[in-house]
C-alpha cells in the first residue's frame, strides 16, 4: 500500500469515527465555546461586574481550602447531579433536544469564569490550582455530561419521531436502556466528585491565595 492510498485510508477512518460520534463532537464545541465566552467575560467585564466576579471567586477558593473532604464532596456531586438530572427529564422531552444544547454551554462558561479569573489574577500561581484541585474533578465530571447529553439528545429525538409518528410508539425497554445508561454515568459523577474532594484536600493547601 502506497502512502497516498494509506493516507486516504485514514482520513476516511477519521471521518468514519467523528460521524459516529458527532454528537459527542457537538457537545465538546458547546462546552468548549462556553469556556471561551466565560473567560473572555472576566477578562472584558467593567470594574462593578469585575469586582462581584472576584468577591464570588474568592469566596468560593477560600471555602474549598477550608472546608471537609465530606462537604467538598456533597459540594460536588450536588453541582454535577443536578446537570445529570437536568439532561436525563430534558431526554425524556420530545422538545427537549435545544434545552439539553444549553446545559454544556452553561456548564463551559463556568468553568472558563472561573478558569479566566485565576489566570488574569494569579497567573502562574492560578494556572497551577486549576490543575491540581479544579480540573483533576472537572474532567471526569464533563465526560459524564458529555455522554449523559449525548443519551439525552437521542432519547429526546426518539421521543420527537414517535410523536410525529414516523416511528413505532417507544416500548419500555427503551427507557429501561436510558435509565441504565444513567445509571452508569452518575458512577461517573461520584468518581469525579471523590476525585474533586481528595484534590483539593491534598493541594489546596498549597496556594494562598
Amino acid at each position: 500500500m502506497d502512502i497516498n492510498a494509506a493516507a486516504k485510508e485514514y482520513g476516511n477512518g477519521i471521518i468514519t469515527s467523528l460521524k459516529k460520534n458527532r454528537r459527542m463532537l457537538l457537545m465538546m464545541l458547546l462546552i468548549a465555546a462556553g469556556m471561551i465566552f466565560g473567560a473572555a467575560s472576566v477578562k472584558k467585564s467593567d470594574i462593578c461586574l469585575s469586582g462581584a466576579f472576584s468577591d464570588m471567586f474568592s469566596v468560593y477558593i477560600r471555602s474549598k481550602g477550608t472546608q471537609s473532604l465530606g462537604v467538598n464532596f456533597i459540594n460536588s456531586l450536588a453541582v454535577n447531579a443536578a446537570f445529570m438530572l437536568a439532561v436525563f427529564v430534558f431526554g425524556l422531552c420530545a422538545v427537549g433536544l435545544p434545552l439539553i444544547c444549553v446545559l454544556p454551554v452553561i456548564r463551559g462558561v463556568g468553568i472558563g469564569m472561573l478558569s479566566g479569573y485565576l489566570y488574569s489574577n494569579f497567573a502562574l500561581r492560578g494556572l497551577g490550582y486549576c490543575a491540581l484541585v479544579i480540573y483533576p474533578g472537572l474532567i471526569p465530571a464533563v465526560f459524564a455530561l458529555l455522554l449523559a447529553c449525548s443519551a439525552g439528545i437521542n432519547s429526546s429525538y426518539e421521543m420527537l419521531l414517535s410523536l410525529s409518528s414516523a416511528k413505532a410508539q417507544r416500548g419500555e425497554g427503551s427507557i429501561k436502556i436510558y435509565c441504565m445508561r444513567f445509571l452508569i454515568i452518575c458512577i461517573l459523577v461520584v468518581i469525579a466528585a471523590v476525585t474533586d474532594a481528595a484534590a483539593s484536600r491534598l493541594f489546596c493547601k498549597l496556594f494562598g491565595f
